[in-house]
């Protein structure tokens, strides 16, 4: 109980919720306004009962460990492992104890703003990518309401910012193509570092949006600039640092290994999990993880748990995603294949958006075995899919495309 005598952790709690009234993302939408809102009060009342009961659900381990962690950084003791595999992230909280007084509450709130502000770049992607109203209510409801979207977003874990930031980095990617600059091109390196100082997948996925940005920038926008100052000298330099980020955050930072290595190393890694039953696909002594196994590897991690292996409630949830996935995937493809009738800008557009999804999901793919964790992952990169499925010829289109329009080039 005294754990909920934070004052900063109630202000800001009020604070979020007054973000969302006043924030122009969510316009005069009083729709979407209440599903950000009821979003925020589901996560804060599982805040609370992760402090009066606690820890629940899936709220143990990682999410208390980071805490304390928290808490010994902000009395001045460090980090016990050092700033590295992500721990930076409880460097981050200790600095907010250390300097407001606030405990977990505020910390677990500063996730749940995090989801806010989550919310808020998945509308401006979509508006910016020509999404219906009602593209953009149903987007944002099936992420913000996801079962494991909202448990992992409400406690002291990194998920919400890696959400956030990878979120960022996809729509700085799109300001970066619809108007090369450097101001865009800045904040699209930053936002590619932040997220790569938490996960060194997140760091791998996100240098290739940003990479992936800048090149069709270069092709579909430089070319036809008309300012005097023309930025195609700086692209191949960003290109360079956003590729640089990519492949030396997960060697330096993470204890990860590119090129077979990387294989070896994600075969030690699910030999060496913990057994459960929650276990989809165990490399036993021996066994090798080779790339003709990546497709299996991949499919069980988007699918699993399949319906034979459904025994609890919580399985019961993981099984529903897994379909929800299955049905968003199918959406998407056909997605694609609408964004190629609408010329080669927003087709690569799109793209974009289903290649930072897949990169993420796979390079986690190779390292998990049970459909718990993967669960976890699934939350980072989900919007990415919901935001491609929602593009699709399923929704009405807006009735004014005012940024589809200036988007649109002579290609």
């Amino acid at each position: 109980m005294s754990q909920l005598a934070d004052p900063v952790g109630i202000l800001l709690v009020v604070l979020t919720l007054v973000l969302v009234a006043k924030l122009k993302t969510f316009g005069n939408d009083r729709i979407l306004h209440l599903i950000v809102v009821l979003a925020v009060l589901v996560r804060t009342a599982v805040s609370v009962a992760n402090i009066l009961i606690g820890p629940i659900l899936d709220l143990k381990a990682d999410a208390v460990n980071f805490q304390l962690e928290a808490v010994k950084f902000a009395t001045g003791q460090g980090i016990s492992v050092g700033i590295i595999n992500g721990w930076v992230y409880s460097a981050f909280l200790g600095t907010l104890y250390r300097f407001t007084g606030g405990g977990l509450l505020l910390g677990q709130q500063i996730s749940i703003l995090a989801a806010v502000l989550s919310a808020a770049s998945i509308v401006r992607i979509m508006r910016r990518l020509g999404g219906s109203n009602q593209a953009i209510l149903v987007a944002t409801s099936i992420v913000l309401f996801l079962p494991s979207g909202i448990v992992y977003t409400s406690g002291t874990l990194r998920e919400a910012f890696q959400q956030l930031f990878l979120l960022l980095t996809v729509e700085f990617g799109l300001r970066t193509i619809d108007s090369p600059s450097v101001r865009n091109l800045v904040v699209l390196t930053a936002t590619t570092v932040a997220g790569g100082s938490l996960h060194g997948a997140v760091a791998l996925a996100s240098a290739i949006i940003a990479a992936g940005a800048v090149l069709i920038a270069g092709v579909t926008r430089v070319p036809h600039s008309s300012r005097r100052f023309s930025y195609r000298p700086l692209l191949p330099l960003v290109l360079c640092g956003v590729l640089l980020v990519g492949v030396s955050v997960p060697t330096l930072i993470f204890p990860y290994r590119l090129g077979d290595g990387s294989l070896a190393a994600a075969t030690s890694y699910r030999q060496s999990a913990f057994e459960g039953r929650a276990d989809y696909l165990r490399f036993e002594a021996g066994d090798r993880l080779t790339p003709a196994a990546i497709p299996l590897v991949f499919g069980l991690y988007v699918m699993a748990p399949l319906p034979w292996q459904v025994t609890t409630l919580p399985d019961t949830l993981a099984l529903m995603e897994a379909l929800t996935r299955a049905v968003l995937v199918m959406l998407a493809l056909l997605s694609i294949v609408h964004a190629s009738r609408g010329g080669q800008l927003k087709l690569l557009q799109v793209l974009l958006l289903a290649g930072g999804w897949l990169a993420l999901e796979l390079l986690w793919s190779v390292g998990t075995s049970n459909w718990g964790t993967a669960a976890r992952h699934h939350v980072v990169a989900f919007p990415l899919l919901v935001i491609v499925a929602a593009l699709g010829p399923g929704f009405r289109p807006r009735s004014a495309p005012a940024i589809e329009t200036r988007s649109r080039v002579a290609l």
